[in-house]
Parts: C-alpha cells; structure tokens; sequence
C-alpha cells in the first residue's frame, strides 16, 4: 500500500473522518476471531448512506452505546 498505519491513522485524523467511541478514544479494543485486536473508529456515514428517520421514541428504545455489535 505504501503507507504506514500510523501514516494512514494521521492523514484520517487529520481529514476529521475518525469517530470517538464512548470513552472518548478513535481506538477501541475488539475481539476477532478470539483474538484482541485495537481498531480504528471511523465515522459510519463515511462507509453507510443512512437515512434519518424521525419517530417518537418508545419505552423498548435502547441507548446507542447499549446496542452497538462491539
């Protein structure tokens, strides 16, 4: 590829397309395959066309940091 992570991680940070997770990091720690790897946050509308939905929040909503897969 021709650039390091820690190049690639920079030119991210510095591009503003890295997310902090709930702790505050753009680094969160993740089990793959059983095994503990660090990944890099990135924001998801730069990898997702998701559209906004307006609707009345419900008793059974959960908080987003409750939901995620990881």
């Amino acid at each position: 590829m021709g650039s390091s992570e820690l190049a690639i991680k920079k030119a991210l940070f510095e591009a503003g397309m890295l997310a902090k997770d709930g702790e505050g990091r753009y680094t969160k720690k993740v089990s793959v395959e059983g095994r503990r790897e660090n990944v890099t946050c990135i924001q998801v509308s730069l990898l997702m066309d998701i559209e906004e939905i307006e609707r009345e929040p419900s008793e059974d909503d959960e908080p987003l940091e409750d939901n995620l897969p990881f």
